[in-house]
């Protein structure tokens, strides 16, 4: 289309219209003809759609094992990505419980004191990783681990046994257990989790639960082309 004509049906003037065009481009979210000056779609727009697409893909893929998750756990379920320096909640199924944990989706969660988020942290490359450690790790609550040399620990600890705990780190009287989904190239591309009410989730209950959130996690990931172990 032309830029009058892009102008005309946004109800912008052109040189509003211009100077978006402009930003978009640099962007590559549109490509202008050299010859005719008219605009298109830019390839980023591929890429962008491919990012949804198998966001989409994961969702689909990860529900019935959120909810039988949730119902054989008596828990909330959660199913997590990785978006720059947070956890993004992108699915959840509630647990019968009428006190029960719950995050909005597409709520943003920081990743050193969130199970999913350490996990997630956990599968970055080592320099990454404690590039990111020295960015400030801000106290949520007593148990949130502050010191970056504790948290490095713990990250292994986590990447070792395929699992996090979340010991109400980020919120007093919530806990969750953590485990990585992988895909077809055995990259950590989400997490999968159960949370609730520390009065449920002892330290007992939340070893118990452990084998489970991490055999959902491995049936997602089979699901998504992954043939690790």
């Amino acid at each position: 289309m032309s830029l009058k004509d892009l102008s005309r049906k946004a109800s912008l003037n052109p040189s509003t219209a211009y100077r978006i065009l402009n930003t978009l481009e640099a962007h590559g979210l549109v490509q202008q003809d050299p010859m005719t000056r008219y605009y298109g779609l830019g390839l980023q727009v591929l890429q962008l759609a491919a990012a949804v697409r198998s966001q989409l893909d994961l969702r689909e893929t990860a529900r019935p094992f959120l909810r039988g998750l949730a119902k054989e756990a008596g828990e909330t379920a959660n199913l997590v990505t990785f978006e720059g320096d947070e956890a993004v909640y992108i699915d959840q199924l509630f647990s019968s419980q009428p006190i029960r944990a719950f995050t909005q989706i597409g709520a943003r969660v920081p990743l050193h004191c969130t199970g999913v988020g350490k996990v997630l942290l956990a599968s970055l490359p080592s320099e990454e990783r404690e590039t990111r450690l020295q960015m400030g790790l801000p106290a949520f609550t007593k148990n949130t681990i502050t010191n970056p040399y504790h948290l490095s620990e713990e990250l292994v600890k986590i990447s070792d046994q395929g699992f996090a705990l979340d010991i109400e780190e980020r919120q007093e009287e919530v806990r969750c257990i953590a485990a990585p989904i992988l895909d077809d190239e055995a990259k950590v591309t989400a997490a999968i989790s159960i949370s609730g009410p520390a009065h449920r989730l002892t330290l007992d209950r939340m070893n118990q639960l452990v084998p489970m959130v991490v055999h959902a996690a491995l049936e997602i990931s089979s699901q998504l082309g992954y043939s690790g172990g």
